[in-house]
């Protein structure tokens, strides 16, 4: 009996592997455009630009990695068969992403660092200026989350072996973006993947107040879709505005379904009409 319980002791019956937990976002995919302004890579004696760009990834994967957002699965560079899967996904209308996304890249994130850098040579001494900006995208429907302006920098070297300067340059740029990180990760933590895109335009309004006024009625009616809505077009006699949302495809008409009257600058009855795949909220003075 005793040799009976050792065993079960050290080989337990019931033992199970540990699923994961299933994150919100799958992954955030880190891209990085540096622009040179009247310079170009050979300047610095570098043959070609990821010799420059490629520790600024390593380094931003990194901090990423070690500050990941509890609802993000993983962060990671985008590279090769990724960055032409990017190609095309910029190219596309947030509709078309939505209407078929790439299961591979499905609740994904895009981080998108964006440098400026300009290079002043003058009686040996080297000066650089840079700035910039960091977008986050989400991947499913290309609904902008995050942009932030990075501050302009600048610094100047004397006499100094241009791999010095390179090699502190990038050190220098690295840091450029890392202060808006930690709101961008809060930003991550508080939103959720959105799966849905539509097209509404908005007729019969008096002036732009009525307008945002609808708007703030859909987009609390809206909460449990996490419904957001941005003007695309307006003029006197149309609104053109984008939604997006995560759930069924019908979730939104059944929203619209709901809101029938508006208060505004007059009362309005309202119309809710689809053509093609474009809805259309007419309103109607009373």
């Amino acid at each position: 009996m005793k040799i009976l319980l050792c065993f079960l002791f050290l080989f337990p019956v019931f033992a199970q592997d540990v699923v994961p937990e299933a994150k919100p976002f799958s992954r955030i995919l880190i891209t990085s455009e540096i622009n040179l302004l009247g310079f170009e890579w050979k300047d610095l004696g570098l043959e070609k630009e990821t010799q420059f760009t490629a520790p600024l990834m390593r380094n931003w994967e990194k901090w990423l990695k070690e500050n990941l957002p509890k609802t993000v699965g993983e962060a990671k560079i985008c590279e090769t068969e990724c960055l032409a899967y990017l190609s095309q996904w910029e190219e596309k209308l947030p509709e078309a992403i939505s209407a078929s996304v790439d299961p591979l890249y499905k609740d994904v994130l895009w981080l998108k660092i964006s440098m400026n850098i300009r290079r002043i040579v003058q009686n040996n001494i080297q000066k650089y200026i840079w700035e910039g900006r960091v977008l986050l995208l989400d991947g499913n429907t290309k609904k902008g989350l995050a942009h932030v302006s990075l501050p302009r920098e600048e610094k100047e070297w004397l006499n100094t072996p241009q791999p010095d300067v390179n090699k502190s340059l990038v050190s220098r740029v690295y840091k450029t973006p890392l202060g808006a990180f930690p709101g961008l990760n809060q930003k991550i933590e508080m939103a959720l993947p959105l799966n849905r895109v539509i097209k509404l335009v908005i007729t019969g309004q008096r002036n732009l107040g009525d307008v945002t006024k609808l708007v703030e009625v859909l987009q609390s009616r809206g909460t449990s879709l996490g419904l957001q809505m941005e003007m695309g077009e307006f003029s006197p006699k149309e609104a053109v505005m984008r939604g997006y949302y995560r759930g069924e495809e019908k979730s939104f008409t059944d929203l619209l379904s709901q809101v029938k009257e508006l208060k505004s600058s007059h009362n309005y009855s309202l119309v809710n009409e689809v053509t093609g795949d474009t809805h259309v909220i007419r309103m109607v003075k009373e």
